[in-house]
């Protein structure tokens, strides 16, 4: 079985000109058209049994839109692509929103601080983090460098280590290992920490150029705490599976991040 955690879709009528705007800030060409069905056929043409829809809400008065379509792209899926939630964390009814979302059933949330302009260790934040913890809610966090602000990290690790020992019942998810781009070295404490879990989003562009690093990290953190992730339409199921399988990995390490982490921690059940 194979789950990705880690994607990414957008209404059809908003999708072509998304699209077209993330794929010059990237310099990356998509593997999908940014359309639900796109992503339904990514699903189906690599072989994955479910996907996870990360969207972000970009500002305040577009959080309730984001999640009426994540919620509609998770029923109208039936059973292959599961949503998480966005709020804006300066939306005078961000809490609120957070309440919604979790009476949907929703089972996360996605934040994004460099397309949603806030640092993540900004402690005027602390509130919406403590209500994600409380109602339950995963919260996944872009970590790391981001082409749309390269040149000002808003989530760095230390600042993913901050906030996960502030709030030790958060389960808080660090996109692309923790931090894309974080460097020749990123803060280690952040493999000891027991509420951090990671994704694999863009893994080889995580460690380019320094592969033997994550044989490292994965010893550190351990194979529970590792979800598979593409950042479809950003990556391929192929490229990921292939960095990881040059790792000489076993069997149930590999299922691990494959699947069966995300069947604990998110209770996602293919078809159902």
């Amino acid at each position: 079985m194979l789950i990705d955690c880690h994607m990414h879709c957008f209404p059809d009528k908003l999708a072509a000109g998304t699209m077209e705007k993330l794929s010059a800030i990237c310099g990356t060409v998509p593997n999908t058209d940014g359309t639900l069905q796109g992503t339904l056929d990514f699903i189906d043409r690599s072989g994955l049994d479910a996907g996870i829809m990360l969207p972000i809400a970009t500002s305040a008065h577009s959080q309730r839109n984001v999640n009426d379509f994540a919620w509609k792209a998770q029923a109208e899926s039936k059973g292959k692509l599961f949503a998480f939630g966005s709020v804006h964390p300066f939306a005078p009814d961000a809490i609120e929103e957070l309440h919604r979302i979790a009476e949907m059933g929703i089972r996360g949330i996605k934040l994004h601080p460099d397309y949603q302009d806030f640092y993540f260790q900004d402690t005027r934040c602390y509130p919406i983090y403590e209500e994600i913890s409380a109602l339950g809610l995963v919260l996944t966090i872009h970590a790391g460098f981001d082409p749309v602000s390269p040149n000002d990290i808003h989530a760095p690790v230390s600042a993913l280590v901050q906030v996960a020992q502030d709030f030790p019942k958060l389960t808080l998810i660090g996109a692309h290992m923790g931090g894309l781009g974080f460097g020749a070295e990123p803060d280690k404490r952040i493999f000891d920490l027991p509420n951090v879990w990671f994704d694999t989003a863009v893994l080889p562009s995580c460690y380019k150029g320094r592969e033997s690093l994550f044989a490292e990290h994965l010893r550190r953190r351990g194979a529970d705490h590792i979800l598979f992730g593409t950042d479809c339409p950003w990556d391929t199921v192929e490229n990921i599976q292939d960095f990881l399988e040059r790792q000489d990995l076993s069997g149930n390490i590999l299922d691990q991040i494959y699947y069966k982490n995300a069947q604990e921690l998110l209770h996602i059940h293919p078809g159902l």
